[in-house]
Order: structure tokens, then C-alpha cells, then sequence
């Protein structure tokens, strides 16, 4: 999963949540939350991107 915050650039894994980019530790947070409360939605679709 891509973001923007600000005038950072960022990339999270959403299977193991490595990130890839420079973003305050907050955002991460805030991220890994949003992750967290909708992953039922969001596992399907990332793993079938996955597959192509």
C-alpha cells in the first residue's frame, strides 16, 4: 500500500507491515491502525495482486 504525508513518500506491506520510505513514526502508527481495522477487507485484495 502506497501514501502520501506531507512531502513523504511511503510504502507499507500490508502482510508483515515493512516499511519502504521516510514518514514521521506517527503516520506509521496511524497507518498500521487504519490496517489493522480494516484487514478483513484489505487481505483479500492484497493478495490477489499478489498473484499477478
Amino acid at each position: 500500500m502506497h501514501f502520501i504525508y506531507s512531502d513523504y513518500k511511503c510504502s507499507i506491506n500490508v502482510l508483515d507491515r515493512i516499511v519502504d520510505g521516510q514518514v514521521p513514526v506517527k503516520v506509521i502508527v496511524k497507518v498500521n491502525e487504519w490496517i489493522g481495522l480494516h484487514e478483513p477487507e484489505i487481505l483479500p485484495l492484497w493478495k490477489k495482486t499478489e498473484r499477478r
